[in-house]
């Protein structure tokens, strides 16, 4: 196994200041009911869009090929948003098989965009060790996690509420030939509420990986994880459940360097210990076919099927539809999707990506007009997505993003379009 070194002694800085903005706007309509006049149904708009100054940092120090302190930092100040972001990852190594692994994140939000305003503050902190020899070919790791939520806001609900969360983990990973790897690992977390003591639990999280490579260059991947959370007061109902996820996917050269074929599957499904209206037990199913063409290291085309598939298995565990309410509003989440998507990427001194799609939402109880209104409208869908990196000329680059979403329901009433913009110039300061 060949492992590439970073040099033995380095420190490479980069500041960059620059101009930030985005754009939200959901687009739905309204159909007025409180007037015997015939009136059509009218379009309501709500955009907001936040412009601030931004100045970024990155820190790469290295010494001795075993340690490292990598940091970033993001900030930017608006009329309507004042944002900072500081990411740190710090490794120390020793004479022997054993490092010390360590780290922390903050991210601090003022936001009164949309009519109000928010004060949000996330962080979190890590201490650990990590056994893994020379060639880094197998690797033991042991971290303590801590982390804190606080959230204020006026005008409507808080986003979160407060928290505090404890974590230790330990996983086990092998790496062997081809790039062929396999890992295992557990973790068992404590979350507690200032405002309610009700809401504290224990989580028991269990993760499994394991990737197979070939001499003809396929893989065989899959990924599995298991969580059990139990709220330490029975009254906390949607914090008992157990959730799991399984992953599966195949990706297989149909020509030497250019012809992909991708095939996945995944299921993700939670069993509450007491079901209620707002929790209910739901599985959601997915499976996805891609043909992908990668022309070199210049740009790439690729075509995906998507299917998926909601259910709310023994009606959600909420007793007979026919005699009780919630249990029938649950039936009306399960639907079917089937959706295509096609995607350009492009690489270099400018890429971009780009990934425009449709499909249809086939709801299996269906809302129709003067009937069960309650339920939800199946609907087609277009959609596209995509991102830009261009460097316009060696110290100033743009970045940008957009998503766009256009839902045409079968009850009109219902049509939704939704559209998000995002934009950073940068100007690189020094190295």
């Amino acid at each position: 196994m060949h492992v590439m070194l970073p040099p033995a002694d380095s420190t490479h800085t980069l500041f960059e200041v620059g101009v930030a903005y985005d754009l939200t706007n959901e687009i739905h309509f309204d159909q007025p009911f409180d007037t015997t006049a015939i009136q059509p149904r009218q379009q309501v708009s709500e955009a907001d869009g936040r412009i601030a100054a931004l100045a970024a940092a990155h820190l790469d120090w290295r010494h001795a090929r075993a340690s490292y302190l990598l940091v970033d930092q993001l900030a930017l100040i608006g009329p309507e948003l004042i944002r900072e972001q500081l990411h740190a990852n710090w490794r120390h190594g020793t004479a022997t098989d054993w490092r010390w692994l360590g780290g922390a994140d903050v991210d601090y939000r003022h936001d009164t965009s949309f009519g109000l305003t928010r004060d949000d503050l996330q962080g979190e902190a890590r201490l650990g060790a990590e056994r893994a020899p020379a060639d880094y070919s197998s690797s033991l790791r042991m971290l303590y996690r801590f982390d804190l939520g606080n959230s204020q806001q006026q005008g409507d609900a808080r986003i979160y509420p407060d928290f505090y969360l404890h974590r230790a983990q330990i996983s086990y990973a092998h790496f062997g030939t081809l790039g062929s790897e396999w890992s295992l690992g557990y973790t068992l977390g404590y979350r507690t509420f200032p405002d309610t003591s009700a809401r504290n639990y224990l989580d028991h999280q269990g993760e499994a990986f394991g990737l197979v490579r070939f001499a003809s260059g396929g893989e065989i991947s899959g990924r599995g994880f298991l969580d059990r959370r139990a709220a330490l007061s029975d009254s906390a109902t949607g914090d008992r459940f157990w959730q799991g996820e399984l992953e599966l996917s195949l990706r297989q050269p149909l020509s030497p360097e250019s012809w992909w074929l991708t095939l996945g599957g995944s299921f993700f499904g939670t069993a509450y210990d007491v079901p209620t209206p707002a929790f209910f037990h739901n599985v959601l199913w997915r499976q996805s076919a891609q043909v992908r063409y990668e022309a070199g290291l210049a740009w790439a085309l690729q075509g995906a099927l998507e299917a998926e598939e909601l259910r709310a298995p023994g009606n959600g565990g909420l007793g007979d539809p026919d005699v009780s309410q919630d249990a029938l509003n649950a039936l009306r989440e399960e639907y079917n999707q089937g959706a295509f998507r096609l995607g350009f990427e492009r690489f270099g001194k400018t890429t971009f990506f780009v990934e425009p799609g449709f499909g249809r939402r086939h709801y299996l109880m269906e809302a129709t007009p003067g009937h069960d209104l309650e339920a939800h409208s199946s609907y087609w869908f277009v959609g596209a997505n995509g991102y830009a990196d261009i460097r316009l000329a060696r110290p100033l680059k743009l970045r940008g993003s957009a998503d766009y979403l256009y839902e045409f329901h079968d009850l009109s009433v219902d049509d939704l379009s939704a559209i998000y913009l995002a934009a950073e110039l940068r100007y690189a300061l020094g190295r």
